[in-house]
Parts: structure tokens; sequence; C-alpha cells
């Protein structure tokens, strides 16, 4: 094995690194609810851009599959993570998802 196989599969392992890493972040907002509105959303917004752009590039300039997967995967952990934000934030304000209409301050 050469120091270059090494490193593609270590690479290759990031995707898998980074989901576990958004792991407790997705159960602490299922479990806590009222966590979500500790959240800053405008960072995820923003990571959701540049990881949908890493995605784009890997797959459509650098035609790296390795590089795709890693950006691929860390995008869907922020859209996960971003989206149950969302999801938990609308469903206690609004009776119609279940939830009673509450305001944080």
């Amino acid at each position: 094995m050469t120091y270059i196989d090494i490193i593609t599969w270590a690479y290759s392992c990031v995707g898998i690194v980074s989901l576990t890493a958004y792991l407790p972040q997705i159960i602490k907002l299922i479990r806590e609810p009222d966590s979500a509105h500790k959240i800053a959303l405008s960072s995820w917004l923003i990571w959701i851009l540049t990881g949908g752009i890493s995605v784009f590039y890997a797959a459509g300039v650098a035609h790296d599959p390795y590089m795709t997967w890693v950006a691929g995967v860390g995008f869907a952990g922020t859209v996960a993570v971003t989206g149950l934000t969302l999801y938990v934030r609308l469903k206690a304000k609004l009776p119609s998802l279940g939830g009673e209409f509450q305001t944080y301050p």
C-alpha cells in the first residue's frame, strides 16, 4: 500500500467521521426540542451554501468520487440538522403541526 493509497482511504473515511459528528446534534434536537432555539440558523444556512458548492465542485469540476462522497455526506448532515431545527421550531410555534404556540427570548 502506497502513501497515496493510505491518504485516499483516510480521506474516504472523513465522510463517516463527519456523519458521526452530526448525530449527537440530531439526537439532541429530537430528545430536547426546546434546544432548537439555541442553534444559530444563519451559520447552518451558510454551511448549507458552502457545502452545496463543495459537492458541485467535487462532482462537476474535480470529477473526484472521494471528494464528492465526503462533501456530500457533510452537505447531507448540514441539511439534516438545519431542516430538523426548522421543523422543531415551527412545530413549537404552529398548533397545526402538533405544538403549542411558544415564544423564545
